[in-house]
């Protein structure tokens, strides 16, 4: 069985591994309805996970983890048509902006939305079409527990580097530096000390509630 991480765990399936920040969409499909979007925010006892509404960031019932499948069919090609399937965080994330950032008034002026992303594990980045819709994406994001940072270079194309606030991938360590509190941005196990604040470190958003 593969190296368990202690920010995993696994689903029926052992070769997935549940993580914070994992989107799955409702396998159950209803006419003219959209499909719940759900997103893994903690694990909890008895083989449970705390999850939120990824499209409004509401608190959602615990879902338990065998309910939690990677791919849209059974192992003898069935149609799941019960519990949650896996998609990339990515493509929700870029489904969800798409959503929520100015709509067809806007249009007039520019394409809006998101132009292209990509994403690994807890983190990834997301290209955006119109520079006027930045704070508006940052804002967005932070509804559902994602952090984002304005990251657009020379070129002036639009670019935010994202992350769950849960992420594996990321340094833990934080420290409080003229009343905002700020986190590590380099990888876990990273080489070197932690000093004064600097480009090495990003400001995170209010901390989400705790589950009920």
């Amino acid at each position: 069985m593969p190296e368990l991480r202690r920010d995993q765990i696994f689903s029926r399936n052992p070769t997935h591994h549940i993580e914070r920040g994992q989107t799955y969409r409702e396998a159950r499909l209803r006419d003219a309805v959209r499909p719940a979007v759900i997103q893994v925010q903690d694990f909890l006892p008895a083989g449970r996970v705390a999850v939120i509404d990824a499209w409004t960031g509401r608190w959602h019932r615990p879902v338990p983890v065998e309910a939690l499948h990677p791919y849209p069919r059974t192992i003898v090609g069935r149609r799941r048509r019960s519990g949650w399937i896996f998609i990339s965080p990515g493509d929700h994330l870029a489904e969800y902006l798409d959503s929520v950032l100015p709509g067809p008034d806007w249009v007039a002026h520019g394409w809006t939305g998101v132009r292209d992303h990509c994403f690994f594990a807890g983190s990834g980045t997301v290209t955006l079409w119109n520079p006027d819709d930045i704070a508006r994406a940052i804002t967005a994001l932070a509804a559902i527990g994602w952090y984002a940072d304005d990251i657009t270079g020379s070129s002036g194309i639009p670019e935010l580097s994202v992350r769950h606030l849960g992420a594996v991938g990321l340094c833990p360590v934080s420290l409080h530096h003229g009343g905002t509190l700020l986190r590590c941005a380099r990888p876990r196990n990273h080489g070197g000390h932690h000093g004064d604040a600097g480009p090495d470190w990003s400001t995170l958003p209010p901390y989400l509630p705790e589950v009920p």
